[in-house]
């Protein structure tokens, strides 16, 4: 007797701007010049991992001065 597939489902999400750890949210700057960015809350975006196996990402790029 061969066995059912069992099925899966992928949730993905992908933010990119400020972080405000306080907040749990994070300011994506969609244009310098006039000022237009939208946020997004953490918190929510997590919530839909509730309970569910999960890895998480975090990368961080960090203008240095000098040379």
């Amino acid at each position: 007797m061969a066995k059912e597939p069992k099925s899966t489902r992928t949730l993905s999400h992908a933010v990119k701007g400020y972080l405000n750890l306080e907040d749990m949210k994070v300011t994506e700057v969609l244009d310098a010049e006039t000022g237009d960015e939208v946020v997004h809350d953490l918190a929510e975006i997590l919530a839909e991992y509730d309970d569910k196996e999960m890895s998480i990402t975090i990368s961080m790029k960090d203008k240095l001065e000098g040379e």
